[in-house]
Order: structure tokens, then sequence, then C-alpha cells
């Protein structure tokens, strides 16, 4: 039975937020709970797992995997080091920040996206794309101002993060159009990245990762393995969203998952200790989160019914 394609499209829209949300807390865990600071052996984890998991589907014939190409591998290595780079960058920040205000700061994502848009390819947005996008940024910069455990390391890397982020999603919608699909770039994504890792886990975290000491708690493993899974799964709903949709709708439901995550992030975690001003920056930041969501939907519905309107004047 064929399934109709915008169908497919929410249902990896809404599994890549699903996961966003998971991945969010399961990190927090790890990273703060259990002090477990390794990001390259975290990342390698969850590499390690992708590609197990992807090489048991592939070999029971469930899913389609491409046989390794040296010239595909080539076009993706950009892809690769992007998304690297925005995991290592989000773990990092996601560490040194709390939870709300983590997802305050990855919500300024869209700017990024937009700044690209625009040099590349001379993209316009409307009022309520850059009114929306603005008030995010300034709803950033007022939490920051009112955040009293503020971490400039932190912050930097939550923007550096958003800005890998873009570029990765771009470079993922690239691979679509000319014939990757999501298994395939998840599974170069993980060969690329093992080799890499492991030279960053002997270079800078063997001794650190072999001497933590919560190895022998079942709790901790659990929340570990977890990681990686769920990791392995937002890898694969990332990918598959943005090539069954496009990069930007991927950002609109990063927007509506941040707004998931912060009211959570309140309420699981530790008192956020923000101060009124930085309490009304979360939600001017929040509130622009949603208006830039709801601009995007409704840019996106207008552009379906003129599309529309125009196969039926050519019927006529």
């Amino acid at each position: 039975m064929m399934v109709d394609p915008s169908v497919k499209g929410l249902a990896a829209a809404f599994f890549y937020a699903a996961t966003s949300v998971l991945m969010t807390f399961c990190n927090k865990w790890v990273v703060t709970t259990w002090a477990f600071e390794f990001n390259n052996a975290i990342l390698l984890g969850q590499m390690v797992f992708s590609y197990i998991a992807l090489e048991a589907l592939k070999r029971r014939g469930i899913i389609d995997v491409p046989t390794w190409s040296p010239t595909a591998a080539k076009i993706l290595v950009p892809l690769a080091l992007f998304y690297l780079g925005n995991v290592a960058s989000a773990l990092t920040a996601l560490r040194l920040t709390s939870v709300p205000v983590y997802n305050v700061l990855k919500r300024v994502s869209p700017l990024p996206v937009m700044l690209i848009d625009w040099v590349l390819r001379g993209q316009g947005f409307s009022f309520n794309v850059q009114v929306s996008v603005l008030a995010i940024v300034v709803g950033a910069m007022i939490t920051g101002s009112g955040d009293l455990d503020l971490n400039v390391t932190g912050y930097g890397f939550a923007i550096l993060s958003c800005a890998l982020q873009a570029l990765y999603l771009v470079c993922a919608s690239k691979a679509h159009d000319i014939g990757f699909h999501a298994n395939a770039i998840m599974y170069y994504t993980s060969i690329l990245s093992i080799p890499a890792l492991l030279m960053m886990v002997f270079a800078f975290e063997y001794r650190s990762v072999l001497e933590y000491p919560d190895w022998h708690e079942p709790q901790f493993l659990f929340c570990l393995i977890a990681t990686f899974a769920i990791g392995s799964l937002l890898n694969y709903g990332l990918f598959l969203c943005c090539t069954l949709n496009s990069a930007l709708t991927t950002v609109v439901v990063g927007q509506l998952k941040g707004l998931v995550s912060t009211v959570l992030g309140f309420l699981l975690f530790e008192k956020v200790n923000v101060t009124y001003v930085g309490g009304m920056g979360i939600l001017l930041n929040t509130a622009g989160g949603a208006m830039y969501a709801w601009a995007k939907y409704t840019e996106k519905e207008k552009r379906v019914r003129d599309e529309h309107d125009k196969q039926q004047k050519v019927v006529v």
C-alpha cells in the first residue's frame, strides 16, 4: 500500500522531534548528573551503535544500505564533519548550561540558516519571519543578561552548534537532491566518523574514561546505552526529516520541540538560576520560536494554495 508523501513527512517530523527531546535529557543526565564529560567517547558510542544497527538490518534484508563507494564518501565528508562538530558543541553547551537556557540558545538556529540562504541563494524573508527571528535573538540576549549561572563558554558552544547545524542541514538536503537517501547518509556518516573519533578518544580521553568511577553503576550504564541508542535514532530521524521534508522544515520542528524541552527542563532538573529579567528573555525567545514555526507553516500553506490555483487555471 502506497503511503501519502505528506503523511511520511509528518511522521518523520514527529519522530525527529520525539527523539530530539529524549536525546536532550539523556545527554543532560549523562554529562551532568553522572559527570561523564567525554564528548568524543559518547559520539563514538553513538556512531558504532548506528553502524552495527544498520549492518544488522541490512543483513536481514529489512533496509537497503548502499555498498561502500570512495566517490560517495568524498561527497559526504563535509556533512559528517558538520554533524560531529554540531553534536560535540551541543554536548559541551548542555554540560555548561541548564536545559531551558540551552534550548533558548539552540532556538537561534534559524538565524544562520537565513544567513546561509541569503548569501548563497539571495533568498529574501517575510516580515513575520524577520520579526520572529529578531524576538528569538533578543530573547536569547536578555536571557544571558539574567542568567545567574552565565557561562560564556557554554553560550559560545551553543551558538557554534547552531551554525554547524545549519551547515549540515543544507548539506543533507543537497545530498538528498543528488540521490542519497537517509539510510545512506547515516551509513556513511557513521563509517566516516568512527576513525576520527577513535583517534580523538585515544588522544584525549582514553585514560580518563578507563578511570571513570561509576562503570559498576547499573543506572549509569542504562543511561549511557540509552544515549547511544537514542543518539543513533536521532541521527536517523534528523536525516529522514531533512530528506522527506526540507532543511527549513527540520529547523521549524526543532523550534517546536524546543518548547517541550524548555518546559520539561524546568520540571525535571535542578532550579534554573535566572532572574525575572532572564525569565522574560526565555518567554520572549520561546514566543519568537512559536511565531517562527507558525510563520513558516503559513508560508508553506500559501505556496501550496498558489500552486494549486495555477494548476486549476491551466486545466481551465
